[in-house]
Formats: structure tokens, C-alpha cells, sequence
């Protein structure tokens, strides 16, 4: 006990600084644990908590990727949620342009109830490989919950086709 009493007596700065280090520390650590730090397992927080309210069954995705397919120009319809965002991917094949493309994804989302388009955001994605008549194109679209309609990125060239 006489050596720690005398180790501080000799070494006094160093050990008010010492002290003050390791409470910044504590502190710092204190603040970062409850910044980062996010108790819930769910990725997307307590976002989704009325997503009950808003149920838009595999049955519904299904029938709306089947009247999509409906459209002969339609190749390949992909529609899936993913937390708040519902995806639709359509691929299209033949002697379409891209005005009639963009007419069936405002279309398909007519598809969808009012209560639906007011809690989800959509996301459109059209593509079409450049055939020997008809050029390619690429086109993206959104429409989140506050939006009224769909907005289109710029028509941009397929340089490869993902399968």
C-alpha cells in the first residue's frame, strides 16, 4: 500500500492525466454504444411496423407478373418487395419501343390499390436487347409514396443482358 501511495505522490500528473484518458474513454465508448448500437435484429428498424395494414400476398405478385406476361411483347416479368420497396423487372422482346414499354409499367402499376401506391415505393426497371428492326433500351422508373406518377431516367444503351 506504502509503494501505490508513493508511486502517486511522485507520478501525481501523470496519474490526474491517466485518470482523465481513461474516463474520456469510458465516455466515448458510453456515446458510441448508444449511437451504433441498435438493439433490434431488424435491419429496417421499426420502419415496416404497418407493413400488416398494407398486405400484398405472393398470390397478387403473381397474378400481376401473369398479366404482364400477357402482353406478347412482355419476354420475362419479375415483381418482388423487399422491406417497403416493391421491385418489377420486365424484359422485353420484339418490336416494341420504348413509349409502349413505359405505357405497360404505368399499367402494371394501375394494378396496384390506392392504400398500396400510398405506402410502398416502386421501382421499374425496362429492358429490351437491340434486334435487327429495333434499337435497345434500358430505362428506369420510381414513384415513391409522396409521387403521383412514375419518374424515368434517361434511355440508356444495353451493353450486356444479365441472365
Amino acid at each position: 500500500m506504502k509503494k501505490i501511495k508513493r508511486f502517486f505522490r511522485e507520478h501525481r500528473v501523470f496519474t490526474i492525466l491517466m485518470s482523465l484518458v481513461l474516463v474520456c474513454f469510458i465516455l466515448i465508448g458510453t456515446l458510441l454504444i448508444q449511437v451504433f448500437y441498435n438493439g433490434s435484429a431488424d435491419k429496417y428498424g421499426n420502419r415496416l411496423e404497418e407493413k400488416e395494414n398494407y398486405p400484398i400476398t405472393e398470390e397478387e405478385l403473381q397474378n400481376i407478373e401473369a398479366e404482364a406476361l400477357k402482353n406478347e411483347s412482355v419476354k420475362k416479368a419479375d415483381i418482388f418487395i423487399k422491406g417497403r420497396i416493391v421491385y418489377v423487372y420486365l424484359d422485353f422482346q420484339g418490336e416494341i419501343d420504348l413509349v409502349t414499354a413505359q405505357n405497360e409499367a404505368v399499367k402494371i402499376l394501375g394494378l396496384f390499390d390506392e392504400a398500396e401506391k400510398e405506402y410502398y415505393d416502386f421501382m421499374f426497371d425496362l429492358a429490351k436487347e437491340k434486334t435487327e428492326t429495333s434499337d435497345s433500351f434500358n430505362i428506369q422508373a420510381a414513384k415513391n409514396v409522396g409521387g403521383n406518377g412514375l419518374i424515368w431516367t434517361n434511355d440508356s444503351e444495353v451493353t450486356q443482358v444479365i441472365e
